[in-house]
């Protein structure tokens, strides 16, 4: 991630500790806030659609997966700021603008004109711009916090203010911490949902499986999905985890560098200061660990798991040398939890509200491939019609 230069890729326990304690440590006490903000960005951002509407489905899933991440990262009303919003996604885009940039340069002349390359210059200015609006809220949580009868927030700000020392009031790295999080939050989330979107418009005929699954699971919650009803989409789970598997958002996993020299038990030899890393293409395509690999099984997973002792195998979260899409091991991705009720949550939002499909004779879009990213068609067009009664 040129992280000299972007910032970006540089460990800070103070931001791990946050998402892989505190955030998951409360993800029971954020499913509120989602479903809330829920109710709010997807009518907003898929729209009306009294009839077959075309819809640009990756642009409006970032920005509802903002206004959730932002819900639960900021609060009300900074989630629902425009001009936060924007920034948080602009950030993000910009980031890999900025990668690129800088890779395009010689090793040898980065560090003299890398710093002054606008794509680099822009980074800060979005750090900046969100410490401008961050400041009044800092100010506030500051003070309220002297008063021993006052409840934080349970919100990614609160637990990056407690974990931060002295920078618990710094706006400008507090700002940074909001842009990192909100990176690795929308991102990767409107990937993934947008994936699941593009499989399940071609095969519609799933939709409906997975509506006889959910609405029965939500009505018995009063219309909303509690921590344990959430466990119960059973579908749903495996559904995400097989579009995952066929399209992760990586060529490449478990990329680690040699801290010293590794010799294996069968005697390769890893020198100190080499990069490594596992094809999580290679993985999910073995036939010996996932049979007949490249045909979409939606319920692959969910009939594992109906086997006896698999009750709490292949989940959507469940790392293992045969699923590493989320990495693997002590450094798996910290945030998963989190985003794997997101995406349920939208993706439920969205099956009870709408059906989709693909244009008559379309095929799924093809996934773009840049250096070792899998991305989905961020262009591609998806037919959305409100339900009737809903």
């Amino acid at each position: 991630m040129a992280g000299k230069y972007t910032n970006l890729g540089e460990h800070d326990d103070r931001f791990v500790n946050s998402i892989k304690i505190d955030l998951t440590r409360n993800i029971a006490r954020t499913l509120a806030g989602l479903q809330d903000e829920a109710d709010f960005a997807i009518p907003s951002y898929i729209g009306a659609c009294e009839d077959w509407t075309t819809v640009v489905i990756y642009s409006q899933l970032l920005r509802i997966v903002a206004l959730l991440s932002g819900r639960i990262f900021v609060g009300l009303p900074l989630c629902r700021d425009e001009e936060w919003l924007d920034t948080t996604i602009n950030y993000t885009l910009a980031v890999f603008t900025a990668v690129e940039s800088v890779k395009k340069l010689s090793p040898l002349t980065r560090g003299f004109f890398a710093p002054s390359l606008k794509e680099v210059q822009r980074l800060h200015h979005y750090r900046v711009n969100g410490a401008r609006m961050l400041t009044p809220i800092l100010k506030e949580r500051h003070e309220n916090l002297k008063d021993p009868s006052f409840e934080p927030p349970t919100d990614m700000l609160q637990f990056l203010i407690q974990n931060s020392g002295q920078q618990a009031t710094d706006a400008l790295f507090q700002a940074y911490m909001q842009m990192l999080v909100s990176l690795v939050a929308i991102q990767g989330t409107s990937m993934a949902l947008t994936q699941v979107i593009y499989d399940l418009a071609l095969h519609p005929e799933y939709v409906e499986v997975l509506r006889k699954e959910l609405e029965p699971i939500v009505a018995q919650d009063n219309g909303r999905l509690s921590k344990t009803s959430i466990t119960k989409l059973k579908k749903m789970d495996s559904v995400l985890k097989e579009s995952q598997r066929m399209n992760p958002p990586g060529s490449l996993s478990l990329i680690r560098l040699a801290m010293s020299d590794v010799v294996l038990s069968d005697g390769i030899r890893i020198p100190k200061g080499r990069y490594t890393a596992f094809s999580s293409i290679g993985t999910n395509y073995d036939p010996e660990h996932h049979p007949d690999p490249y045909t979409y099984k939606p319920w692959r997973f969910a009939d594992l798991r109906e086997e006896p002792g698999n009750e709490n195998k292949y989940q959507f979260v469940t790392t293992s040398p045969d699923s590493i899409s989320f990495g693997h091991g002590k450094h798996a991705c910290p945030g998963r939890f989190f985003a794997s009720n997101e995406i349920k949550i939208i993706l439920a939002w969205i099956i009870i509200r709408y059906d989709f499909k693909f244009r008559e004779g379309e095929k799924r879009p093809e996934n773009i491939y840049g250096r070792t990213q899998i991305s989905p068609n961020q262009k591609a067009e998806v037919l959305f019609r409100k339900r009737v009664n809903v």
